[in-house]
C-alpha cells in the first residue's frame, strides 16, 4: 500500500514527506539517504521550496550523493527563491544548522545548541567593550536580551548574536539589519556575513557590477578583512585579483567619498541616527568634508547613535573644531562647541573664559538667537560681569517675544 502511494504521489509535499521519512529515519523506514535524495528531487521537480533545501544539505554533507558544494549552493538559492526560510538563512550568512526534525525552521532549540553556543553569556549582560572613539560611562549593568534586542543597548558582538536569533526563528529581513549594526559596531564576522560572503559566491544576485550594493559588498569585505577575519583576508585578494581581469575593476566597486556622503544624507533624513552617524564618520575621517564632521559632532554631543546612547564631548569638540577649521560659516557649529566649553564633562573640562569667545563668534553668524543669547549672559555672569549678562539677558527676551 505504502508503495503505491510512492507511485501516485503528485503534490511535491507530500514528495518531500516521503523524503523525509528515509532522510530522517521516520514511521519505520530505516534512514537511507539515496532514497530520500530520489524523492526531495522529484518533490524538487514538482517546486517544493523545502525539498530544494533538503537537496541542497545532501549536497553539502554527501548525504546519498557525492559531495559538491557548487550544486548545494545551486539548490539553496533554488530554496530561497521558493521562500524556504531556512535557505535564505543558509544563502545570508554561510551557516548551517541542519533540520532536526522534518521541515523544522531554525528554532531556539537549535540555537542553543549549535552556533549560537558562544552568544549564550550576551543574554546576561553587554560586554565592556566601547569602540576606540567612545568613552565608558560605566553603565554596563545594562540587561541584554537578544530575542527583543535594543541596537542602542548593544555592542556589536551582542547584535551579532541578535542577528543570529532573529534569522534562525525565521526573520531574515530583522537578521540582515541586525548584521550591518553589528558590522558597524565593529564586528569583523558580522561584517563578513552580512557584505563580504556574497563576494564568493553565496548570493549571485549581487554581482559586482559596480553598483552601490556591489561597492558595499566589497567594502565590509574589506572591513572584515581589516579587523582580522582570515576567511576575508583571503577571499578579498581572489576577488580582487578576479577584478582585475573582468570587466569592472576594484576601483569601480569601491565606494567614493560621494557614495558615502549620500548614504550619510539618507539616514540621517530618515533619523537613523547610529548608520547615519557611521557614514558621516566614514566621510569625515577619510576626506577634508567639514558638513560630515559638523554631523559626527553632533552626534556625539547627543548621545546619538552611540552605543549605549554615550555622549562624549571630547569627540565631539575633535569633530566640530575639525568642520570648523575647513568651513567657519557651517550653521551651529561655533554654538556647539561653546556648549562644550561651557557645560564641561564627558572628557572635556569647563572652561567659561574660552566658551565666551565662542559664543561670541556664534551670535554673530548663528541662527540659535534666543540659545545663543542665553548662554552668553550666563557666561557672563559666571565670569562676574554682570552688566554684559544683563545686556544678553534683555537681548534673549527680545527673541523670545
Amino acid at each position: 500500500m505504502f508503495g503505491w502511494f510512492k507511485k501516485k504521489s503528485k503534490n511535491g509535499e507530500e514528495l518531500a514527506s516521503i523524503a523525509d521519512n528515509y532522510y530522517f529515519g521516520l514511521n519505520g523506514e530505516s534512514v537511507d539517504y539515496k532514497k530520500a535524495v530520489e524523492f526531495y528531487n522529484q518533490a524538487d521537480d514538482k517546486k517544493c521550496a523545502r525539498a530544494s533545501f533538503m537537496l541542497g544539505l545532501c549536497y553539502e554533507l554527501g548525504h546519498g550523493v557525492e559531495q559538491d558544494k557548487d550544486t548545494a549552493e545551486a539548490f539553496y538559492m533554488s530554496a530561497q527563491e521558493g521562500g524556504d526560510k531556512n535557505a535564505e538563512w543558509r544563502m545570508m550568512t554561510g551557516e548551517l544548522v541542519e533540520p532536526s526534525a522534518p521541515g523544522a525552521d531554525y528554532t531556539e532549540d537549535a540555537v542553543n545548541l549549535s552556533l549560537f553556543e558562544g552568544d549564550q553569556a550576551l543574554l546576561g549582560g553587554g560586554r565592556n567593550e566601547t569602540g576606540p572613539d567612545e568613552e565608558d560611562s560605566g553603565d554596563d549593568d545594562v540587561h541584554i536580551d537578544i530575542t527583543k534586542p535594543n541596537p542602542d543597548m548593544m555592542d556589536g558582538d551582542a547584535l551579532l548574536a541578535a542577528a543570529r536569533y532573529q534569522g534562525m526563528t525565521g526573520s531574515a529581513d530583522k537578521a540582515e539589519e541586525y548584521l550591518e549594526l553589528a558590522a558597524m559596531r565593529g564586528n569583523a564576522e558580522a561584517a563578513f556575513i552580512y557584505g563580504g560572503s556574497p563576494a564568493k559566491g553565496l548570493n549571485a544576485k549581487r554581482e559586482l557590477d559596480g553598483s552601490i550594493a556591489a561597492k558595499k559588498v566589497m567594502w565590509w569585505l574589506e572591513r572584515a578583512a581589516d579587523g582580522g577575519y582570515q576567511e576575508a583576508h583571503k577571499i578579498f585578494e581572489e576577488t580582487s585579483r578576479g577584478l582585475a581581469t573582468a570587466k569592472y575593476t576594484l576601483k569601480d566597486n569601491t565606494l567614493s567619498t560621494a557614495d558615502i556622503c549620500e548614504m550619510a544624507d539618507k539616514y540621517r533624513n530618515k533619523e537613523d541616527c547610529i548608520r547615519a552617524l557611521y557614514w558621516n564618520k566614514v566621510a569625515a575621517d577619510r576626506d577634508d568634508q567639514p558638513r560630515c564632521s559638523y554631523w559626527v559632532g553632533y552626534y556625539y554631543f547627543h548621545g546619538q547613535g552611540t552605543l549605549k546612547n554615550k555622549k562624549s564631548y571630547r569627540q565631539a569638540l575633535d569633530y566640530l573644531m575639525k568642520a570648523w577649521r575647513s568651513n567657519k560659516t557651517i550653521a551651529h557649529c561655533e554654538y556647539y562647541i561653546g556648549r562644550i566649553h561651557f557645560e564641561g564633562g564627558y572628557g572635556v573640562e569647563r572652561n567659561y573664559k574660552e566658551a565666551l569667545g565662542w559664543f561670541k563668534k556664534s551670535v554673530a553668524t548663528d541662527d540659535h538667537e534666543y540659545s545663543n543669547c542665553k548662554y552668553l549672559a550666563d557666561t557672563y555672569r559666571n565670569l562676574g560681569d554682570s552688566g554684559n549678562a544683563d545686556k544678553w539677558d534683555e537681548r534673549a527676551r527680545k527673541y523670545q517675544q
